[in-house]
């Protein structure tokens, strides 16, 4: 619970999730959107305290399941990156206080990818969540849906050489043989 917040279990077991949620509360955001939402979004829990959150997948049936768990204020369905391109059109810089891209920016070609962080950056928001595997990571849960599909690999360096704060989280395995990068791109 956001409002409830506990740092003692936030320092015992860091979260990137709760960090940020605790950012947006502190920091007075009232409203935000989360982009490729899925059916489970980080933001879900700020509608209790008083954030406007509103969905944008380009899933019917996932916008369909987050309405009957009644995750946002609003909802859209259609392409994240034309979804961004009319927000920009219409001159919506600072009307978005939160833009959420959690798992999404893997399942875009890099390009694509790039022109999601430029679009994102040009609303000019407070807060800025985006979560992603670390390099090119294949799902082998996607069962053929090609919405699911990985098509570019993120790297921290690529988002600290943009401005971003890059919080790291998880376990990176190395096979034999083989070296893990550092956060700055070194071996």
């Amino acid at each position: 619970m956001v409002a409830g917040y506990d740092s003692w279990i936030q320092s015992l077991c860091p979260s990137p999730t709760r960090y940020f949620q605790r950012l947006v509360v502190e920091s007075g955001c009232r409203k935000a959107v989360d982009l490729g939402c899925g059916s489970n979004s980080l933001l879900a829990p700020l509608q209790r305290v008083g954030v406007h959150c509103t969905g944008v997948d380009a899933s019917e049936a996932v916008l369909r399941e987050c309405r009957q768990r009644d995750l946002f204020d609003e909802y859209a369905c259609c392409d994240v990156l034309e979804w961004l391109r009319n927000e920009a059109q219409r001159g919506s810089q600072q009307l978005w206080n939160v833009v959420v891209a959690s798992h999404l920016i893997e399942h875009l070609e890099r390009e694509a990818g790039e022109e999601l962080l430029r679009l994102v950056e040009s609303l000019r928001p407070r807060l800025i969540y985006i979560g992603t595997p670390y390099g090119f990571v294949q799902p082998h849960h996607y069962q053929g849906d090609p919405l699911q599909a990985h098509r570019s690999g993120w790297f921290p360096w690529d988002f600290a050489a943009r401005g971003y704060s890059v919080y790291g989280m998880g376990v990176r395995a190395c096979a034999p043989g083989q070296t893990s990068s550092g956060l700055d791109g070194s071996s």
